[in-house]
């Protein structure tokens, strides 16, 4: 049960590290800008990440995804890390994406 929710975390970590590692300024990495400039959209993904990743680990809704992954993925990927990982690195790029044009907008 705890190894999906992991791997979601790992997958959040992983799409901020990219973030970072690929900014345009090269400048030493300042934990009260970064928080200023990403709080909000972090607090967004990891409430979003969470209320997936509840609805994934319930009993009622594993069946359907696991029928789902096991039908379009190579045999030996389990179900739920598999798709926990997913949540954690494509929901995060995707609506970090979002929120940044919306905020861009404002």
């Amino acid at each position: 049960m705890i190894l999906p929710i992991i791997l979601n975390f790992l997958g959040i970590t992983i799409y901020y590290l990219n973030r970072f590692e690929n900014r345009g300024d090269k400048s030493r990495f300042n934990l009260a800008f970064w928080l200023k400039d990403n709080l909000i959209g972090l607090i967004i993904i990891l409430l979003l990440d969470l209320s997936f990743m509840i609805l994934l680990l319930h009993p009622e809704t594993s069946d359907i995804f696991g029928r789902w992954v096991n039908t379009t993925v190579p045999i030996g990927v389990v179900a739920k890390p598999f798709l926990a990982f997913l949540l954690g690195l494509g929901l995060t790029g995707g609506l970090y994406e979002l929120i940044k044009k919306k905020i861009t907008i404002k």
